[in-house]
C-alpha cells in the first residue's frame, strides 16, 4: 500500500554504509518481480526504520482474515444502510421536483409530461449520486476515525516526516 511515494510490502533490510549522508534500504517483492530501493537521509534512519515496521504490522494485522471481517462486519452494515437511505431520499427529491415543476406551470399537457418525466429521471439519478456520495462521505470519516486506522495514518505520516525516497526496479 503506497503512502506518498513509499511503497510496503515486506521485509526491509539495510544495504550497506551510508553514502552521501544517506542510509539505503531495500525491500524485495517476488510475488510481483519487483524490488524497492528506499533512500532515507542517515539522522531520519532510525525513525524510518521503526515507522516502516509499525506501519507493515499494522497493515499486516488488517490484512487478517478475523481482522479484516471485523472491520467489514463493524462499517459495511451500517454504510450499506444509509447508503441505501440517502440514495432513495436523494432520487425522490431529485425526482418530485421537475414534476411538481411540470405539474404547475402552464403549457401543453403533452410537453409537460415529457419535460417533467425527463426532468424526474435525470434529477432522479442525479440525487440518487448525490445522496450516495454524501453518505460515503459520512461513512468514511468514521472508518478513518477508527481507532487501528488512526494508527496506521499516524505510521503513515511519521514515515513521510522521514524524507524517505523509494525507487521501483523489475527483477
Amino acid at each position: 500500500m503506497p503512502v506518498g511515494n513509499l511503497s510496503f510490502l515486506g521485509a526491509l533490510n539495510k544495504i550497506g554504509t551510508p553514502v552521501n549522508g544517506k542510509q539505503t534500504y531495500e525491500v524485495v517483492d517476488e510475488d510481483i518481480k519487483k524490488k524497492f530501493t528506499y533512500t532515507v537521509p542517515v539522522e531520519n534512519a532510525d525513525k524510518f526504520e521503526k515507522a516502516y515496521n509499525e506501519y507493515s504490522a499494522i497493515q499486516d494485522n488488517m490484512k487478517n482474515p478475523e481482522e479484516r471481517e471485523k472491520l467489514v462486519a463493524k462499517y459495511a452494515g451500517s454504510w450499506q444502510k444509509n447508503n441505501r437511505a440517502s440514495a432513495l431520499i436523494g432520487g425522490a427529491i431529485g425526482a418530485v421536483i421537475p414534476a411538481a415543476i411540470a405539474i404547475f406551470t402552464k403549457g401543453s399537457v403533452v410537453k409537460r409530461s415529457i419535460w417533467g418525466t425527463l426532468g424526474a429521471i435525470v434529477f432522479g439519478i442525479g440525487g440518487i449520486l448525490t445522496g450516495g456520495y454524501f453518505s460515503m462521505i459520512k461513512e468514511m470519516k468514521k472508518v478513518t476515525a477508527d481507532p487501528e486506522m488512526q494508527k496506521l495514518i499516524g505510521a503513515a505520516k511519521n514515515l513521510q516526516a522521514t524524507g524517505a525516497e523509494e525507487k521501483v526496479e523489475n527483477l
